[in-house]
């Protein structure tokens, strides 16, 4: 054989080749018609698993000198059987991604079965979507949803546009005039000056400095206790309990002034600050011992006219209150508790009363 342009051919053996030649020729034949072997013979497509001259595949499954795949379904640029298919999109309608010109996941598109639609039974999902308007309720699909304020005159709190609990706006009956009869509310309210008393609808309040000067008490610009001020001028300093008196020269006797215990009270109540029968315990600051407490009061009452004093000064454990005078009546009251820096009250505090011998008076 012999190579020729387009591919291999037969020729024949020359003259005189010979026995063996004529052997080899008939052996190559038999082999050639066996499928094993095929001479070139410039046909398109042989199945001599060589490259032929025309550019296409044979059917071997192997590349041609074209660069194009074969027959076995493998994709090439000739145009030929399989050409242009995409193997990644094979089976891609199970792949579990979403892919492919898939519209979900392993459904739409192209290929694949529809997507199911998201909003069919939408109106029973427990969650508000596809335009709903409220959980499960409103939208185009389902019905409508419950007003919020149905019944709201009734549902015990404020709300809907009411100006009250279940009362008031557009819906409900007026609510009540919280300051319909409130000057008898017990409380200073709705524009009272004083509790039930004053302002635009109540009875004026009475005067708190009416009879002030009979009070007790040092108030409404008094200078002294009921003395001062629009009240009488205090006296300069009543007379105090003379001292030295020997006990020869006292003569006592059980009772009491209502009037000087009721002052002696309000002078402590002042003084102190606490109310009149309370557990007061006096201020260290302002008395530090018994001698401060029982000078203060006996000079507060002494600022009112009375004459005040101790029998002795620094020693006796209370005090003497007259109204008449030194040569009157002295009521005893033993305003100062040692064990505990406390008040004492009358009528825990009174002692009976004492006159003394005119001639220890000044």
């Amino acid at each position: 054989m012999r190579r020729i342009p387009g591919g291999w051919s037969r020729f024949s053996p020359r003259r005189g080749a010979g026995p063996a030649l004529a052997l080899w020729l008939a052996l190559c034949a038999a082999a050639c018609n066996a499928g094993q072997v095929e001479l070139g013979d410039g046909d398109d497509g042989g199945a001599d698993g060589l490259a032929d001259a025309d550019g296409l595949a044979d059917d071997d499954g192997l590349a041609d000198d074209d660069g194009l795949a074969d027959d076995d379904e493998s994709a090439d640029a000739g145009g030929d059987d399989g050409a242009g298919d995409d193997v990644t999109c094979l089976g891609h309608c199970a792949s579990g991604a979403q892919d492919c010109g898939e519209t979900g996941l392993d459904c739409g598109g192209a290929d694949c079965a529809a997507c199911p639609d998201p909003c069919v039974g939408h109106c029973a999902s427990g969650a508000q979507d596809c335009g709903e308007t409220g959980l499960d309720c409103g939208g185009a699909d389902c019905a409508a949803c419950p007003d919020p304020c149905a019944g709201h005159c009734a549902s015990g709190a404020q709300d809907c546009g009411e100006t009250g609990p279940d009362c008031g706006g557009a819906d409900c009956v007026a609510c009540p005039d919280p300051c319909a009869d409130h000057c008898a509310s017990g409380a200073q309210d709705c524009g009272e000056t004083g509790p039930d008393c004053g302002g635009a609808d109540c009875a004026a309040c009475p005067d708190p400095c009416a009879n002030h000067c009979a009070s007790g008490a040092q108030d409404c610009g008094e200078t002294g206790f009921d003395c001062g001020g629009e009240c009488s001028p205090c006296g300069q300093g009543g007379c105090t309990f003379p001292q030295g008196v020997p006990e020869g020269a006292f003569t006592g006797g059980v009772g009491n002034d209502a009037g000087i215990a009721a002052a002696v009270n309000a002078v402590m109540q002042t003084l102190s600050g606490c109310d009149i029968g309370s557990d007061c315990t006096l201020d260290l600051g302002a008395f530090p011992g018994p001698d401060d407490w029982f000078g203060a009061v006996n000079q507060a009452l002494r600022d009112q006219g009375y004459c005040a004093g101790r029998h002795e000064e620094g020693y006796t454990d209370e005090i003497a209150v007259s109204s008449t005078g030194c040569t009157g009546r002295w009521y005893g009251y033993h305003i100062y508790n040692y064990g505990g820096g406390k008040v004492v009250w009358n009528p825990g505090a009174q002692r009976g009363w004492w006159s003394i011998d005119p001639s220890y008076c000044p």
